[in-house]
């Protein structure tokens, strides 16, 4: 893995525009609530090289052929994180506790390693009440030849207020019928490795005392690398590595991967499943969209 460490240069926009919303967010209530749909901001960048994208391909246990030389679908979060980052700066909530709730993810068309791409976001709702923010943000993705290749969602959780000391909430579980379709080993530096590959260097992921400080016995691996590596596995198990037939996905964050953790991938009629066995709370709840 420590070959990798280069990519995060590669990732520095990401790792920048992370640590401007966080540094520059306010506690709730100190200014006014931001006009939703919000203002798009627009900017250029490029897709990820290919250098970075081989090597995200078979860290999460994926064969680079499967592509035939496209940017996965697994890899949104290369560009979406910064540019959900960008479109936080200012907002008077507390950013630095928001919690990846989610997202959608659409291939229109395809993007290229290392090409020149037309990023644009906005906040499309923010749902506020005393506890919690819940803020949905569009994503949309141009290439030279398509003026929306991907079109993205990005969900964010950020709670305001700790949970009273009422009943809590039934979860949905991994229904019984499901089918198991792989089984997804993860390790103790699954998480660390996916920060070096995508940027999103938050402590919790990769430094056991931040994420023992956050609630949680051990480091916890993203949502989006719980969700590339359930990808990753869908294509093999059932696609055959005919990666382009993967059109969309609609995913919901359930709850965190705690590390190390054994895994199991579930499918579930369109539905796609990560848990640690049948019948548990699921760590993704996830629509497939197939060509």
């Amino acid at each position: 893995m420590s070959s990798r460490f280069v990519h995060l240069f590669e990732n520095r926009n990401t790792v920048g525009a992370l640590v401007r919303a966080v540094a520059t967010s306010r506690a709730s209530g100190a200014s006014p609530l931001p006009e939703v749909p919000g203002p798009w901001i627009e900017y250029e960048t490029r897709a990820p090289s290919t250098a970075l994208t081989h090597d995200f391909i078979r860290a999460l246990r994926g064969e680079v052929g499967w592509f035939q030389s496209e940017v996965p679908l697994p890899m949104f979060s290369q560009w979406a994180l910064a540019a959900a980052s960008k479109a936080l700066v200012g907002v008077p909530w507390p950013v630095s506790r928001g919690l990846n709730a989610g997202c959608r993810i659409e291939r229109h068309a395809p993007i290229m390693p290392g090409e020149p791409i037309g990023v644009r976001v906005r906040i499309e709702s923010a749902d506020v009440d005393e506890r919690r923010v819940f803020v949905r943000q569009t994503i949309e993705t141009s290439t030279k030849d398509a003026p929306i290749a991907w079109a993205g969602e990005q969900r964010t959780y950020i709670p305001l207020k700790k949970r009273g000391g009422g009943a809590e909430k039934l979860r949905e579980t991994v229904p019984m019928r499901a089918k198991e379709i792989a089984e997804i080993p993860l390790s103790a530096t699954s998480a660390r490795d996916f920060a070096v590959l995508t940027g999103d260097v938050n402590p919790i992921h990769w430094f056991a005392p931040a994420a023992r400080a956050a609630g949680f016995r051990s480091t916890i691996l993203h949502g989006y690398g719980s969700l590339a590596f359930s990808l990753m596995a869908f294509i093999r198990a059932r696609l055959s590595g005919r990666a382009r037939s993967l059109r969309s996905v609609d995913a919901r964050f359930v709850r965190p991967v705690v590390l190390p953790m054994r895994a199991r991938l579930y499918g579930y009629e369109d539905r796609l499943l990560l848990a640690e066995g049948p019948g548990g709370v699921p760590f993704i709840d996830s629509t497939i969209g197939e060509a």
